[in-house]
């Protein structure tokens, strides 16, 4: 089966239209959300002091509506790194964001993804005993498409403003049906407001593209996870 997945984090306020994309081209994500984020708003600066931009963060009154139809991950409730975490530490970071999110949207909340992308081999033993079936890191590099050997080191394919990103999709378009391959791209809401390039339109070709790809599957981190290892596609 040839799935194909996004992934977005942080859940600022660019999520909401972004959302509105996939619908008009029936697409399937997972966005990665921070419970003790939620609402806040106020403006980011570089090192040498200078002003990088504004964020605002979804207020938890409008994730219900916001995220409809796709799946919420857990992206650390204060957004600390999973690394060298010890379990009950990482509970503090995820049950949060597992109990509000669950509140309020009546689904279950599963899996997560890598604050800052980074995680060790502890983070992942840990991941595991306190419930947390997934969770998704950064790319190596390899454009990745294999099913994960790891589920809470799952590598995605590429970032949505890789230079290669459409020839990584081309070759992903050319696996043959009766193989397993997920071309997974992730990113950031708000790096499609940046002005170097018209990337809101630029995504949208990406989707269009995928849109119409033969013999795929659309799904979220969640269903992909629950084909192969729950069983969900036998």
């Amino acid at each position: 089966m040839k799935f194909v997945t996004f992934s977005f984090d942080d859940g600022e306020i660019h999520d909401e239209k972004l959302c509105e994309l996939f619908r008009k081209y029936s697409l399937k994500a997972s966005f990665g959300l921070r419970s003790h984020c939620c609402g806040k708003r106020g403006d980011l600066y570089r090192s040498d002091g200078s002003f990088l931009r504004h964020y605002e963060i979804i207020p938890k009154n409008r994730i219900a509506e916001v995220y409809s139809g796709f799946e919420i991950c857990s992206h650390g409730a204060n957004h600390n790194s999973f690394a060298g975490k010890s379990v009950e530490e990482l509970k503090n970071e995820i049950y949060p964001d597992m109990e509000l999110f669950e509140r309020l949207t009546g689904n279950k909340v599963v899996g997560a993804i890598y604050p800052g992308g980074i995680c060790d081999d502890a983070s992942i033993e840990n991941l595991k005993k306190i419930g947390v079936k997934f969770c998704r890191a950064i790319p190596n590099e390899t454009y990745n498409m294999s099913v994960p050997t790891e589920w809470e080191r799952w590598v995605p394919t590429c970032h949505f403003q890789d230079e290669k990103l459409f020839e990584v999709i081309a070759r992903f378009n050319k696996i043959g049906k009766e193989n397993d391959a997920i071309l997974h791209i992730f990113g950031h809401s708000y790096e499609l407001e940046y002005k170097n390039c018209d990337w809101w339109n630029k995504f949208e070709e990406v989707c269009r593209l995928i849109k119409n790809m033969k013999n795929v599957r659309y799904a979220s981190m969640g269903e992909i996870y629950d084909y192969y290892v729950d069983g969900f596609g036998q």
